[in-house]
């Protein structure tokens, strides 16, 4: 697994809760607290329905110190009647003891993928966590291109840069076989609460694609 060569131990981090949200628009994300429940609420299979095509999920995984990174994918790929499958098969009994490894092989399950998580990002991203598209994202690396620079982010997105109400995120992103990606906190807390990108957690992070 990809993640297992980062600079940080994911393996102590267990499930907290999932969120689902349309058309990348996170701040409006339904949350879904798992609870080993062998059924899917039909009000969360209705609320799927009529959620437009583009729907992405993400588990979030903490610490027993409240640090959290999360796990994402998109499945608008799919008819609605297989999204609201492979939801049902992700949610249904999942417990919130679980960790990455135990979610990645039901999220294989669930749409049948092979190679999940096993090969390099095509793409790192930052952003602010849950205000992705409000506050604005930047990608800091792909295969065409170097690793951005502190100065570069200053440069191209600022706001990134300054401190913000949600911690910032640097993303591990994948397109095939559908678009999924793994975010990680890059941010430090200061004095006002606020979070700040930490550029020493940037670097040490990002190292694994330089």
């Amino acid at each position: 697994m990809f993640y297992k060569n980062l600079p940080i131990d994911l393996s102590s981090y267990i499930l907290s809760f999932w969120q689902i949200a349309q058309n990348g628009i996170w701040e409006d994300a339904v949350k879904i607290i798992p609870n080993g429940a062998n059924t899917t609420p039909p009000a969360l299979l209705q609320r799927i329905e009529n959620m437009a095509q583009d729907i992405a999920i993400e588990a979030f995984f903490k610490d027993t110190d409240d640090n959290f990174y999360f796990f994402g994918f998109r499945i608008e790929a799919f008819p609605k009647d297989t999204q609201k499958t492979i939801i049902q098969t992700l949610l249904n009994n999942t417990e919130q003891h679980s960790t990455l490894d135990d979610i990645a092989l039901r999220i294989q399950k669930a749409l049948t993928m092979d190679d999940f998580l096993s090969n390099t990002p095509d793409l790192l991203e930052i952003g602010a966590e849950g205000f992705w598209k409000s506050y604005g994202s930047y990608v800091v690396w792909n295969t065409d291109c170097a690793l951005a620079s502190i100065t570069d982010i200053e440069q191209h997105a600022p706001q990134l840069l300054k401190p913000f109400k949600r911690p910032m995120m640097l993303e591990f992103a994948w397109k095939k076989p559908i678009p999924y990606w793994l975010g990680i906190p890059i941010s430090s807390k200061n004095a006002d609460g606020l979070y700040q990108l930490s550029p020493e957690k940037y670097q040490e992070l990002s190292q694994i694609v330089t």
